[in-house]
């Protein structure tokens, strides 16, 4: 399946725009505000691409959000095997700004 360059820039905005633990919940509601409105967008950039029919316009969002869920599942694994190297040193990086990240990211100061 090819993404037109529309699609792929919304669902990288999209990608952006997944809440994150440790968000108030002003900052939640903000995302959410966020998410929404570049999800109209996409829907109706494939409404135009699809000729305002609304069973392709359907079968093509639901092809389109499918590639978050892959994303979201790749990122996880990498965070959890850099965090793995991180938590042991392999990568020498103790004190530098990926253990930060991928170590101290749930700590509260």
């Amino acid at each position: 399946m090819k993404l037109t360059l529309t699609e792929y820039s919304l669902l990288r905005l999209l990608l952006f725009l997944t809440p994150v633990p440790g968000l108030s919940p002003q900052g939640k509601k903000i995302i959410k505000n966020a998410s929404k409105f570049y999800r109209e967008i996409l829907v109706s950039q494939i409404l135009k691409t699809t000729n305002n029919s609304i069973d392709k316009a359907m079968e093509r969002m639901g092809t389109v959000m499918k590639f978050i869920y892959v994303i979201e599942e790749a990122k996880c694994y990498t965070d959890q095997n850099f965090s793995v190297m991180t938590l042991f040193n392999i990568a020498d990086v103790k004190g530098e700004l990926p253990y930060e990240v991928h170590i101290r990211k749930g700590l509260k100061n």
